[in-house]
C-alpha cells in the first residue's frame, strides 16, 4: 500500500522536474531568438546602410539596449568602434557587460 504511494510521488516528482526542464529550456530558446532577433534589427540592418562608425548606428544599438539590457551582442558592438578609436576606458565598460551577459562567448577565446 505505502509502496504505490511511493511510486506515484516518485512518479509526480519526477514528472514535474522534466516538465521544469522543458520549459526552462523553451524559455532559454526564446531569449536566444529575441537577442537575435534584436541584434539584427539594430545592428546588422542598420550598418548596412549607415556603416560602422555612424552616429545613427550608435543610436540604433542604444535602443536595441533600451528594449533589452541584456543583449551581449549589442554591448560587444557599442564597444568595438570605441576600442578601436583608442578609446579604451569607455569601450571597455560596454565590453564588461557583454562578458557580464554572455560569458561563455565573449571569453571563449581567452
Amino acid at each position: 500500500m505505502y509502496s504505490s504511494k511511493i511510486l506515484a510521488l516518485i512518479f509526480f516528482i519526477l514528472h514535474q522536474y522534466s516538465y521544469c526542464q522543458v520549459l526552462d529550456d523553451s524559455l532559454k530558446d526564446s531569449k536566444k531568438k529575441r537577442h537575435i532577433y534584436l541584434s539584427n534589427k539594430y545592428f546588422i540592418e542598420p550598418v548596412k546602410v549607415f556603416g560602422y562608425y555612424s552616429a545613427e548606428l550608435r543610436d540604433s544599438i542604444d535602443k536595441g539596449l533600451s528594449i533589452d539590457s541584456t543583449v551581449a551582442f549589442l554591448w560587444q558592438k557599442k564597444a568595438e568602434p570605441l576600442l578601436k578609436r583608442g578609446k579604451i576606458e569607455i569601450g571597455m565598460s560596454y565590453l564588461d557587460k557583454a562578458v557580464l551577459y554572455h560569458p561563455k562567448r565573449w571569453l571563449e577565446d581567452l
